[in-house]
This record gives C-alpha cells, structure tokens and sequence, in this order.
C-alpha cells in the first residue's frame, strides 16, 4: 500500500506538470489578446490564439492519454489461459500503419501460453513493439525480436530491437507515467505512458518487468510471467 501511495503522488506531480504547462500558455496569450485587442493593435492576435489552440489542443491529448492509462492500468484482470504467440500476433496487426511506415522487421521466437488477462497482454506486447518502432536510429532499418525463456514458474518474455537505446541510469524513471526522457516531442512524439501501463500490466500480473542495463545496441526488455496464476 505504501508503495502504491508513493507511486500515485509521482504520477499526481508529474501530470500536474503536464496539465499545468499548456494551462499557463493558454492563460498568458488569452491576456495578451485582451490587451492588444483592448488597444486595437490586431497584427498579432491571430498568432497569439493559434498559440492557444495548440495548447488546448496539447491539454486535450494529456486529458485523452491520462484516461486510457486509468482506464487500462487500473483495470481489474480476467484471467484465462493465454497464448502469447497469438497475442504477439494480434498486437503486431494493430500496429501494421506503423510498422509498415517505418518499414521495421520482427521476429517472432515459438511464445508459450500463460495464465493472464488477454487484452491486457495485449497491450503489454503493443507498448513494447510500438517503443521499439518510434525510438529507431536515423537510417537505421528496425529489428525487433521478441522470445520467450522458461525460469522454473516463470517465463522470461523479453523484447529487444536495435534503436537508440536507453541509458542505464535512467533505468527506473522509465517506467513513471508521463516522465519523458525526450523533451522535444517534435523528435519523438509522445507522453511517457507506454512504459508505465506496461508496469501496471506486469504487477497486476504479479509480474516483473525491467530494462537489460547490460544490453548494447538497442534496447532489451524483460517481462518476468509466473505461469500460473493461484487466484
């Protein structure tokens, strides 16, 4: 529970921030067209309320994002047996637009089957490939691999490509919703969500999830599954 409560006040801090921001612009351009507009100086009005709209625009896709995550990380699972190969399978198709554009390859390794929540797996797996496609090296063609290793009970589910990578140290903070390591979303669009519903997936699954700090030339996940679940 302690760790629970910790955990919603970073969130809570973080998407203050993030809601906080494009609030502040809206308010400081809304003042400025008053004033100009008060004084009759037109010229700049309509840069200043494009300058609104997009942050009401960036407000509405915070609002938007911060929904799904409640809604999918918070959600309560319904367990069944689940093939993960065929969940891998489901959650590559619904990306086809975007792996298709950045003409990415996978390879897909023989996936066991779990006990666990199939649309929350899928989007585990949809999260993880989707990162390994955004985050590719300029002129670099994408390869991602996705296997599975036995570990007595468990099962090792690691996805691993050949992007940009991630520093080691930032090896925790990724995992915290909407703390992005990229600040120019011009570069690499997005609000730090994907990493951290894959958290809460894998803990309502009683499972780990973590980066390989000792993995080069890319990035490498590992999804520690018990097999079983004793509900």
């Amino acid at each position: 529970l302690e760790k629970k409560n910790k955990s919603l006040e970073q969130f809570a801090a973080v998407v203050s921030h993030d809601l906080k921001a494009p609030l502040r612009h809206i308010s400081v351009f809304a003042d400025m067209i008053v004033e100009e507009t008060a004084n009759g100086n037109l010229a700049d009005v309509a840069l200043y309320a494009q300058q609104v709209r997009s942050s009401a625009q960036r407000m509405d896709r915070v609002i938007r994002r911060l929904l799904e995550y409640s809604q999918i990380a918070y959600r309560i699972a319904a367990f069944s047996r689940v093939n993960l190969a065929d969940i891998a399978i489901q959650a590559i198709q619904n990306l086809e637009s975007q792996i298709e554009e950045a003409r990415a390859e996978l390879l897909l390794s023989k996936l066991p089957t779990i006990e666990g929540d199939p649309d929350l797996l899928r989007h585990l797996l949809q999260n993880l490939i989707a990162n390994a496609v955004k985050y590719r090296r300029k002129g670099t063609v994408p390869r991602i691999r996705m296997y599975a290793t036995d570990k007595g009970s468990m099962v090792n589910l690691i996805v691993e490509d050949n992007g940009i990578g991630i520093d080691p140290k930032y090896a925790d903070r990724i995992f915290t919703a909407f703390l992005r390591l990229h600040a120019d979303d011009k570069v690499y669009e997005g609000f730090g969500v994907g990493l951290a519903l894959c958290k809460q997936i894998v803990e309502s699954h009683r499972g780990i999830i973590e980066l390989d700090t000792n993995y080069r030339g890319g990035a490498r996940f590992v999804v520690r599954l018990p097999q079983n679940l004793n509900r």
